[in-house]
């Protein structure tokens, strides 16, 4: 029976506080390691130096071996020092044939094949035409004399008892793992690092209490480094240090402009890291710290923005009508409300509530709002019009819209915002239908789907919140704008 030799490349790794280590292992299958393993008896053996006895199955002679020079070799596998080349020296041999004639470098060999985790290994070779045979290995010297068994997994040591010749002498020259002094870490007391999960964008506050319901001293909290991240980007961070001691005390906090995760199916769940002390390398790091800036303007007679413009949006799917007369794939399915021509007035008209949050007072501006309105045709009859009254706080705004069928106009509508907006009262949005189709009332003769206001407000802040732009008034002389926020807590 010809006995086949086969490679393998095996990836090790070694897992420990300072290094993955990866060998990579150079040999022979496991099950054909094994079943040769019992040709080869370990005769000797002491610091560095093996005698082995090979003898070879009746059922290995075989003519298909004749004359095959570095081919079907038999192996058995032994461990070697981490360092260093093993040699071999043949004391005794013999051969199937006796015209075989061999020298001692073709008889035996061995060589290094790599790592096998910590353990290093060596294979031996012997030439198939050889019956018998007893040799010497000589093994380089080692500075590892402690049994390092336990720097292996049970894997791979069951593998290791199982298939070396000299596995309880071997196991004294394991390499241990070398840590990496140029990876420097910093420890938990010159480190400390805080994760804070944000679900709702705002401004947030950090108080004393925060720190000291996770063990923290406040005397540990250096406010000279204190900084704070979110994914990898630096967080700035307003320290109001209340007595200018420079120091975190009880009555101090923290504030810092926190959002959550957008634009993510799995979560809102954005994640805050608060920090001081040295970074996670162990490096001196500077603070995120906000500074207190100088804002007054520089420009002589800048006049302060009194106002800008906003949107109010409003809209709500309480209705769906396929319409089957509207061809584009854009058209929108879902309506706010019905509307129908009727002599009862809770059909024909909607009434709306609209609030205008810190609209300017009526007097303080001539600036021109404007009004959106979509609205949709749902009647298909033949000769179907629509027609439509807008009121704002009693004043129309015409002219008055017209459109056929299942048309959608978008009505716009200006108007100065003095007049027909109040800061001082409700303001109230009407559409009257005014169609003359003969639909029940049961029906609908057109839909409002959405409608929106651009005003003007001024820049006070309601619920500690105010987002505004640059479209201000008055409109600026030059491209220097001062900004007056007030009413934040």
């Amino acid at each position: 029976m010809q006995s086949t030799f086969s490679w393998f490349i095996r990836l090790i790794v070694y897992k420990s506080p300072y290094l993955l280590l990866v060998f990579v292992c150079f040999g022979v299958e496991v099950s054909e390691v094994s079943s040769q393993t019992s040709n080869f008896q370990l005769l000797q053996s002491d610091s560095n130096r093996l005698v082995v006895s090979f003898q070879a199955s009746p059922s290995l002679r075989s003519s298909s071996f004749t004359n095959r020079d570095q081919h079907g070799h038999l192996v058995a596998l032994i461990g070697i020092p981490p360092t260093g080349s093993p040699t071999v020296s043949l004391i005794a041999s013999s051969a199937f044939e006796s015209t075989d004639q061999l020298d001692s470098v073709q008889i035996i060999s061995i060589s290094p094949i790599g790592f096998m985790q910590s353990q290093r290994i060596g294979r031996i070779s012997v030439d198939p035409r050889i019956q018998s045979a007893t040799f010497r290995i000589d093994l380089p010297t080692s500075n590892y004399s402690v049994d390092n068994s336990t720097l292996v997994s049970p894997y791979i040591e069951d593998y290791l008892q199982s298939t070396l010749l000299n596995y309880d002498q071997a196991r004294k020259w394991r390499k241990p793992p070398v840590s990496l002094s140029s990876a420097p870490y910093a420890s938990t007391s010159d480190n400390q690092r805080f994760k804070i999960p944000i679900y709702q964008t705002g401004i947030y506050r950090i108080v004393s209490e925060d720190f000291k319901s996770v063990g923290i001293g406040l005397n540990e909290v250096d406010l000279k480094t204190l900084r704070m991240s979110s994914g990898a980007r630096a967080v700035g961070i307003y320290i109001f240090d209340l007595d200018k001691n420079g120091y975190f005390d009880e009555a101090d906090f923290i504030v810092f402009y926190g959002q959550k995760l957008e634009n993510n199916k799995f979560t809102d769940e954005n994640i805050y890291w608060l920090s001081w002390g040295q970074n996670e390398l162990g490096l001196p790091t500077s603070t995120t710290q906000v500074r207190d800036v100088n804002v007054s303007p520089q420009v002589d007679g800048i006049v302060s923005a009194r106002s800008f413009k906003t949107t109010i949006h409003m809209e709500k799917d309480r209705f769906y009508d396929p319409l089957t007369q509207v061809r584009s794939e854009l058209v929108d399915h879902y309506f706010w409300t019905t509307l129908t021509g009727s002599s009862v007035k809770a059909i024909r008209q909607k009434d709306f509530r609209v609030n205008f949050l810190g609209t300017v007072p009526r007097l303080t501006t001539n600036r021109q709002a404007e009004l959106r309105v979509k609205l949709q045709g749902r009647t298909v009859k033949r000769n179907a019009t629509h027609r439509a009254r807008i009121i704002l706080n009693g004043h129309q705004l015409l002219p008055i819209v017209e459109w056929r069928k299942q048309g959608a106009p978008l009505i716009t509508r200006q108007f100065p915002q003095r007049q027909m907006i109040f800061d001082d009262h409700d303001n109230f949005f009407n559409i009257i239908s005014e169609d003359n189709n003969g639909t029940s009332i049961s029906k609908a003769d057109f839909y409002l789907d959405w409608f929106e206001f651009d005003y003007w407000r001024t820049f006070r802040a309601i619920g500690d919140v105010l987002l505004f732009n640059s479209e201000v008034d008055p409109i600026p002389r030059n491209t220097v704008v001062q900004y007056t926020l007030t009413d934040f807590s």
